[in-house]
């Protein structure tokens, strides 16, 4: 089994994105059990949905599949926790 065509940059940084597509998961169920947005910026999270998003195309059009499907996850992961956020900073349960 060759290693290199495993452990590639490209993977690797896949590895990153899901990873990062975990935690915002996490920060998805903490929200719905708080039902009650703290310290967050809407911004940000804002920012950081819109980037997901280019970095899907981007990564889509340089041929790169794991990223891409990663970037879509944490992008779909994102858009999901920027809904619940605006749902409870409007109107806290």
């Amino acid at each position: 089994m060759d290693f290199t065509k495993i452990l590639n940059p490209d993977n690797i940084n896949a590895f990153f994105i899901y990873g990062g597509s975990f935690f915002i998961l996490m920060n998805c169920i903490e929200l719905y059990r708080a039902k009650l947005l703290s310290g967050v910026s809407l911004f940000s999270l804002f920012f950081y949905t819109v980037w997901g998003m280019f970095n899907a195309y981007y990564y889509a059009d340089l041929g790169k599949i794991q990223p891409m499907l990663a970037e879509v996850a944490i992008s779909v992961l994102n858009i999901m926790y920027f809904i619940m956020a605006l749902k409870f900073y409007k109107n806290p349960e």
